[in-house]
C-alpha cells in the first residue's frame, strides 16, 4: 500500500505517505544503533520487491544506505589515538 500511494501523486493517500516515509528515513537515521539505518532500508526493499526507490520515485533507501554514522562520544579513561 505504501508503494502504491507514494509512485502514483494523484493517489489518495500520496501526501500521507511521502510524511510518513520522510519522518520514517529521519528517524531511522537519527537512530543511535546504525545497524536501524540497514534493518529500514531493507524492510522497504522486501516490501517493493526490491526496487523501492525506483518504484516510489524517491530516494529513501539510499539515502539510508548511504547515511554516515555518527561517531560516538569517547568512552572516559580509553586510550584516544
Amino acid at each position: 500500500m505504501l508503494v502504491n500511494a507514494l509512485a502514483h501523486a494523484d493517489a489518495h493517500l500520496h501526501a500521507a505517505a511521502r510524511r510518513l516515509l520522510d519522518r520514517l528515513v529521519a528517524a531511522a537515521a537519527g537512530a543511535a544503533e546504525p545497524g536501524a539505518r540497514v534493518a529500514v532500508a531493507v524492510a522497504l526493499a522486501r516490501c517493493s520487491g526490491g526496487g523501492f526507490d525506483r518504484l516510489t520515485g524517491t530516494r529513501a533507501a539510499a539515502q539510508l544506505l548511504q547515511a554516515r554514522v555518527r561517531p560516538s562520544a569517547p568512552v572516559q579513561g580509553c586510550i584516544q589515538s
